[in-house]
């Protein structure tokens, strides 16, 4: 993989398409989101694939790529539009921002078989007060 495939991965995460965001992933994917304390793997991805990507309130603009051809990290700005609580804080209606690294692992057809996020949980709840 190379910095062209993590700029297309980004938008397809932004897109609000949940169908062109899951053709990056192989069918049993492994993910977890540290700060969220959220794991899911296989079919247990869409309901997170849904949240993220198919609300369309996400906006993952890319930073830089560091990696290769089995795995590697994406850095990227991610823009929330918050329609609910954010981790117990009152957040409808608030947007924030904060870097998000993302570390991947890809098999060898190129698809993604482990994500894991990585992400300043601390410097959000402070947008949003």
């Amino acid at each position: 993989m190379n910095e062209q495939w993590a700029r297309e991965w980004c938008e397809a995460m932004s897109s609000g398409d949940t169908a062109r965001a899951l053709g990056f992933y192989a069918d049993d994917v492994s993910f977890e989101d540290v700060p969220f304390g959220v794991a899911a793997q296989g079919e247990g991805f869409l309901p997170v694939m849904d949240h993220f990507v198919g609300t369309g309130n996400n906006a993952f603009r890319f930073v830089r790529f560091t990696g290769g051809a089995s795995g590697g990290a994406v850095e990227c700005n991610w823009q929330a539009r918050h329609a609910d609580d954010f981790l117990g804080v009152r957040a409808a209606g608030r947007t924030t921002e904060v870097r998000l690294v993302t570390i991947l692992a890809f098999n060898d057809d190129g698809l993604i078989t482990r994500h894991c996020d990585y992400w300043d949980a601390r410097s959000v709840l402070a947008q949003i007060g």
